[in-house]
């Protein structure tokens, strides 16, 4: 087989399963760790200290650490290594969550992805890898919609460079429930009185 096809599963604990991993010789982690904001018995906090000491030993100098979080655990998880913090994506759901509590808060229709890497930008005398980064396009589209023929100068062909927020593709059920969620309209600063928000309504997001 085919080394550069090639690729093995391993079950168990990861800290356990790191320490059999060879040192500086990961090109990327991603992973989903439990956020510590529930009582379920599987959802305890990381050892965040354990944590970056392991995945740290394993990953290259040009590695990146993504990792999946949601609030409050997405505040301590970039405390906890502010200095290899680069960025963050909001991966906007396609389904709300949070029915339990819906009548006392929004409904939460996002997460978090935090980014960390050791090198952010290549050193001086080329001597320190600089982090991989391989951004996705999309599609471009004109800048200028009311035209009848779209002029190649505004039109970006080569793709649009990826942004801060990403979502599933867009489908059709059968019905699009009204759920509040933590994005606002621009409309939220109207009011019908001066120094008063009695009339500001929340943004209500339309997804499946």
């Amino acid at each position: 087989m085919d080394e550069n096809n090639w690729v093995g599963v391993w079950h168990g604990d990861c800290f356990e399963m790191m320490d059999q991993i060879e040192p500086q010789s990961v090109d990327a982690i991603i992973t989903d760790p439990p956020y510590g904001t529930t009582a379920l018995p599987w959802d305890q906090k990381l050892d965040l200290d354990a944590w970056w000491e392991a995945a740290g030993r394993v990953i290259k100098p040009s590695g990146v650490i993504v990792m999946f979080s949601a609030q409050p655990f997405t505040t301590d998880l970039i405390n906890s290594n502010r200095k290899q913090f680069r960025y963050e994506l909001i991966w906007r759901k396609s389904m709300a969550s949070g029915f339990l509590d819906a009548n006392r808060r929004p409904m939460r229709i996002h997460e978090n992805i935090v980014v960390f890497s050791q090198h952010y930008r290549r050193s001086k005398d080329g001597k320190r890898a600089a982090t991989t980064y391989n951004p996705q396009f999309t599609l471009g589209k004109p800048y200028k919609k009311n035209q009848q023929k779209i002029q190649t100068a505004h039109y970006n062909w080569e793709g649009v460079m990826p942004a801060i927020m990403t979502q599933p593709p867009k489908t059709k059920p059968p019905f699009r429930p009204k759920v509040p969620c933590y994005s606002f309209s621009p409309s939220i600063f109207q009011t019908t009185a001066p120094c008063s928000f009695k009339s500001v309504i929340p943004f209500a997001s339309m997804h499946s």
